[in-house]
């Protein structure tokens, strides 16, 4: 799968990183309260693992096999509000990740930004299903994937690391 360019929401611009996002992402990437539930490395919830983490990711872009790894911002503010991301699990599902800033929480935009996910997916590639794992405490998480159609099929081992985490999947409908 190619990295896109971007897409909108009503309130939302998911769009590729550029190097001015740094200091958010290492913001982010180094909030205990974000990255409990982010299946990242704990080299990468550093600043130096952030700062390493976006240089990989917008050198791989244009490349192929990209790190499908995403801004948020404000739309049409552009305000940074979180990061976002596509790992493709086969040739017919992906996995999907998305994580915001705490002073983003509680107010529906990662329920926009997972919609938008969908939209553009479902309408833009061969993808038939979308997956993602959630920890067992992310009640959150979990509501923002239910609001968007994601059924739960129960726990399930996490495919990158030991824990035993939720797996949401919505499938295409024709």
């Amino acid at each position: 799968m190619n990295a896109f360019d971007s897409f909108t929401t009503a309130r939302t611009c998911v769009r590729r990183f550029t190097p001015s996002d740094e200091a958010a992402l290492v913001e982010l990437l180094c909030n205990p309260d974000v990255t409990d539930n982010l299946a990242f490395d704990e080299n990468m919830k550093t600043a130096k693992g952030a700062k390493n983490l976006l240089e990989l990711t917008i050198s791989s872009y244009n490349t192929e096999n990209p790190l499908l790894a995403f801004a948020i911002e404000s739309y049409p503010e552009k305000q940074f509000l979180g990061v976002s991301g596509l790992n493709p699990l086969n040739e017919i599902e992906v996995e999907i990740f998305y994580a915001l800033l705490p002073e983003s929480w509680g107010r529906g935009l990662a329920t926009e930004v997972l919609g938008g996910y969908v939209d553009y997916l479902f309408g833009n590639t061969s993808f038939g299903a979308i997956a993602a794992f959630i920890t067992q405490n992310n009640d959150a998480s979990k509501k923002v994937a239910e609001k968007n159609g994601f059924k739960n099929l129960g726990l399930v081992k996490n495919p990158n690391f030991e824990d035993e985490v939720f797996l949401y999947k919505k499938e295409k409908t024709m």
